[in-house]
């Protein structure tokens, strides 16, 4: 296999004005450029070009077990991170960049990701050591402000990370990874989980999705604070998913006990949501409350779309709600 004469993986991976990129199928390809998103035009000929150019990426990289493989992952010396699946014929690459500069918080207040408020806030729920469980959209940053969030904890911190799709935390520097993948069933979660020892200060869960139950429990036993992310579109709809997978889990308990349960897992809830546009905004930042059998969000912090500007870009205000903080001094 030789270097193709044109090969538009190999273009994106080495533009280094890119951070992140998305390619779903040869025909949509979208990456994160100054921390927005945009659609770009794929050059990738079909199917089969974009399969030949990954294989000749795993090529160079030396990966010869990875050619032709449905799914894999790939960490280059620089430090990026590709990952790539195959779902219905359509092969899937994800691609995180090594940053010269790793993403802080005042980066994305320049973004207008978040305000100076929200950082506060976030900050002193970091030092307070509460649970924050991070939702969002599909490519709205759920990872990246996953990596800010741990950047904020305890220099001493020692973190036991469940990676449920191959990623890792640049930010992580004293870190033990349990590995699981894609496919990953509950079972998978709970021996992963197990493997958590008495050296670890923190935990992290990279997507809550099967074993959500194992991880509500592990983080409500040991009691060491968490973060953690899950795909879900607003609060409310997290909430519902957190419950649907701990049911599939755990049949026999209870609603209520399961809410309860995630009222002391999940101290803080952050929405963190991707615009048409591709900009990012933390829509929701609240905190959660098991009150007359209930979960119920208090919601502290919150933005204000307003509309476009000329620029087509998103118009809008965070705002402080009257209610008062009722996990930490703030």
């Amino acid at each position: 296999m030789n270097d193709l004469e044109i090969d538009p993986l190999k273009d994106l991976i080495e533009d280094d004005t890119l951070t992140e990129i998305h390619i779903n199928g040869p025909g949509q390809v979208s990456v994160e450029y100054k921390g927005r998103i945009e659609q770009r035009i794929s050059f990738f000929d079909s199917e089969a070009h974009l399969k030949l150019c990954l294989n000749n990426l795993c090529l160079r990289e030396n990966a010869l077990d990875s050619i032709d493989m449905p799914f894999g992952f790939i960490k280059l010396v620089n430090g990026s991170r590709i990952s790539w699946s195959e779902e219905q014929g359509i092969t899937l690459i994800e691609i995180t960049k090594n940053r010269a500069t790793e993403l802080n918080f005042e980066m994305y207040k320049q973004w207008g990701v978040l305000n100076e408020s929200i950082i506060k806030y976030l900050k002193e729920a970091l030092n307070a050591n509460l649970n924050i469980l991070i939702s969002g959209n599909l490519g709205s940053g759920k990872f990246s402000l996953l990596d800010v969030l741990t950047q904020n904890t305890y220099p001493s911190s020692h973190f036991a990370f469940i990676s449920t799709d191959s990623l890792v935390l640049s930010s992580l520097k004293n870190c033990t990874y349990l590995q699981t993948n894609k496919n990953s069933n509950s079972e998978d979660i709970k021996m992963a989980l197990n493997k958590i020892s008495s050296v670890n200060s923190h935990l992290v869960m990279s997507t809550i999705n099967e074993g959500a139950w194992h991880w509500i429990k592990k983080v409500n036993t040991l009691g060491l604070p968490s973060l953690s992310t899950i795909l879900s579109d607003s609060p409310t709809q997290a909430i519902r998913r957190l419950i649907s997978k701990c049911q599939e889990d755990v049949p026999q308990i209870p609603k209520e006990a399961i809410l309860e349960q995630m009222s002391t897992a999940f101290d803080v809830v952050i929405q963190l949501d991707r615009y048409k546009c591709g900009q990012r905004k933390i829509t929701m930042v609240a905190e959660t409350e098991y009150l007359n059998n209930n979960l119920v969000l208090n919601e502290l912090f919150k933005f204000e779309n307003t509309g476009l500007n000329s620029n087509l870009g998103i118009e809008g205000v965070f705002k402080s709600t009257k209610l008062v903080s009722k996990k930490i001094q703030f």
